[in-house]
């Protein structure tokens, strides 16, 4: 400590012990500061922590998740998968582009270019799969190059007939820029439409643990009875595609009378063409898990989910065509939140409710046909009262003569 002299008079003491009260009340400052951020730092370290818990947390789950595909599958037949995963990821942003392209086709009522250039990509997906694996011999990478092809071909495709057109749907590089207005309208519709399709797949996790809990067979039965539910989805899907177009053009033309006779329509169409399929696949179900499985105990599973869910598919149009005339009409949030409530909350109530009180293969599987139930429930609720709540802005249009 440093020495000072100190004048031996009243006034001079007075001045040392202002001097001492402020040098004290700056030293408490400064400890109350250095508190403060200590226990800063320690609420850091805390919050940290439990980020570093919840993901370790979840690569455990990813961990446990490739366990049991590495035993389903040899190490040769992983490494395979994944080279056909990094390849099929180089054709992505070419398949973004073509279903972009393909909408806007739709979108003026040209609905059957885009399954005609579909057409001519899978043939030619078909013959590069035959040249690629057979004479090439390259394998998985030739099935993989062949699928990144075809989607480039499709999308050239489109591309080029949106850039010979001479009218307001006409396709120029150089001309590409964003207007507000209309970015405004596009995201307050793609927006709640993207999370639509991610919520499907978070509630799919959820019953992904169940079945994971039924074992090996529970999880190789219930990918097997999947594929089909693929084929009879794509229906369903394919008059909810239709419902938004015809929907979109119809609502921005005033003409509401034939936006019911188009939902009606694709609604009577989708459930009824999807069930005809599903019944196919029950009349003959035997003959089709042979085919993806020799395993008893597999198809068994892949057996209970074919009759618990496939055979019921035609439910999937309720929420798909429904949602599909909600966005036609421009209402994209309300599709969203019936989802959230009709997906995730539903089926994770049903997990630790009805799952957890009947632990079954069966009872596990009706919850897709429950939650698609109160989904598609409240879509068709919800849409007769939208037609009277919306005006649409009428706008002169010009079909496309198909």
């Amino acid at each position: 400590m440093a020495n000072i002299t100190v004048n031996p008079t009243r006034m001079e003491l007075t001045r040392l012990k202002g001097k001492l009260r402020t040098a004290q009340r700056g030293h408490k400052l400064l400890k109350d500061k250095r508190d403060e951020l200590m226990k800063q730092f320690l609420d850091t370290v805390r919050e940290v922590r439990t980020l570093r818990a919840e993901v370790e947390e979840e690569l455990m789950t990813v961990h446990k998740s490739f366990t049991v595909a590495s035993a389903l599958m040899s190490s040769e037949a992983m490494e395979q998968a994944l080279l056909y995963i990094r390849i099929y990821f180089v054709g992505i942003p070419f398949m973004v582009v073509c279903n972009f392209g393909s909408a806007v086709l739709r979108s003026y009522g040209d609905t059957r270019r885009p399954m005609y250039y579909l057409i001519a990509s899978g043939v030619v997906n078909v013959i590069l799969n035959l040249v690629l694996v057979i004479c090439f011999h390259l394998g998985v990478a030739g099935v993989a190059i062949a699928t990144v092809i075809s989607n480039i071909l499709s999308t050239a495709l489109v591309l080029i007939h949106l850039y010979r057109r001479d009218d307001e749907f006409q396709f120029r590089f150089e001309k590409l820029h964003m207007e507000k207005a209309g970015l405004a309208k596009v995201l307050s519709i793609g927006i709640p439409a993207g999370i639509q399709g991610a919520i499907f797949s978070i509630s799919n996790v959820f019953i992904q643990s169940g079945i994971n809990s039924f074992g090996e067979d529970a999880i190789a039965g219930s990918s097997l009875a999947l594929n089909f539910e693929y084929f009879t989805y794509d229906i369903a899907s394919a008059f909810a595609q239709a419902a938004v177009t015809f929907t979109s053009q119809n609502f921005g033309a005033g003409n509401l009378k034939r936006c019911k006779k188009i939902f009606w329509l694709c609604m009577a169409f989708g459930i009824g063409f999807t069930e005809v399929l599903s019944i196919i696949f029950m009349i003959w179900d035997n003959f089709f898990v042979s085919i993806y499985t020799t395993s008893q105990a597999v198809a068994v599973y892949g057996l209970i989910r074919m009759h618990r869910v496939c055979a019921l598919e035609g439910v999937t149009a309720t929420y798909e065509v429904g949602s599909a005339a909600l966005r036609g009409m421009g209402k994209s949030v309300e599709p969203s939140v019936i989802t959230i409530l009709g997906t995730v909350v539903f089926r994770m109530i049903w997990m630790v409710t009805i799952f957890k009180w009947f632990p079954t293969f069966d009872m596990l599987m009706n919850v897709y046909i429950a939650s698609w139930d109160f989904y598609g429930g409240g879509n068709l609720y919800r849409l007769p009262a939208s037609y009277e709540e919306v005006k649409p802005d009428v706008c002169q249009i010009t079909l496309y003569d198909v």
